[in-house]
């Protein structure tokens, strides 16, 4: 996230080692509100086209001018509320994450929205919910058949409504394996403190952890210091 409040799109191309260029993708649609939101970010490779929604509704498109990739090997686990440094922490609430194996259409995105997601749905590639019986155990369960389970750290055994708050600076779910492959399509429930505009909303899920992004494959799906929520993306 921007400090604007927007959704902020920023991914890293490398080959063989060196750096392409980067795509940059913002939206001025504010999303640190107060209210839930559902932020999706969608990656398509063969179009080399990045979109942003927010509740279903695309908020920016963009063709970018460097050809993105699709095979990319995850190097480190992923966290949710965090990154892999646990340095940048969501300054407020997150109630589901879900990646996709592909590339959502917007109707698909917004069919979706009103699903209470099973775990069986095609293109399903990870879905983490915090529920009061993961809460409860500690430990939040894929959705997915044989997908990655993360352990909670930090935080308490109190469900409020929807989502948990990972604004203490140390609450985070860590995932227990690597991801297999990067997701196409990555969307989550958001509730994001109005008062957080002009500073840095934290990690959404992430696994950067190297101060300049320059060393190993990462994902991050974050806001950023404008208030925007912004993907990470960076390919070696």
């Amino acid at each position: 996230l921007t400090s604007a409040g927007g959704l902020r799109y920023f991914e890293n191309v490398y080959e063989g080692g060196y750096s392409k260029g980067a795509v940059y993708v913002t939206s001025d649609t504010p999303v640190a509100t107060g209210q839930w939101v559902q932020l999706s970010v969608v990656r398509n490779p063969d179009t080399d086209r990045i979109t942003l929604y927010q509740d279903g509704k695309i908020i920016k498109e963009e063709q970018t001018s460097i050809d993105i990739k699709a095979d990319v090997p995850m190097s480190k686990k992923h966290f949710i509320g965090t990154d892999y440094r646990k340095s940048y922490f969501a300054k407020g609430k997150i109630a589901q994450v879900s990646l996709w194996e592909k590339v959502k259409t917007s109707p698909q995105i917004l069919q979706d929205m009103d699903v209470d997601l099973s775990g069986e749905e095609e293109g399903l590639f990870q879905c983490w919910k915090l529920s009061e019986a993961a809460l409860a155990e500690m430990k939040v369960k894929n959705l997915k058949e044989g997908g990655i389970d993360g352990k909670l750290v930090g935080i308490e055994a109190v469900y409020e409504k929807k989502g948990t708050n990972f604004s203490s600076g140390i609450s985070r779910i860590e995932m227990e394996e690597k991801l297999s492959a990067p997701p196409l399509t990555v969307e989550a429930w958001v509730k994001m403190p109005a008062s957080s505009s002009r500073q840095r909303g934290g990690v959404i899920c992430g696994n950067y952890f190297q101060k300049y992004y320059t060393d190993i494959p990462l994902f991050n799906f974050e806001i950023y210091e404008n208030g925007h929520p912004r993907i990470y993306y960076s390919v070696n």
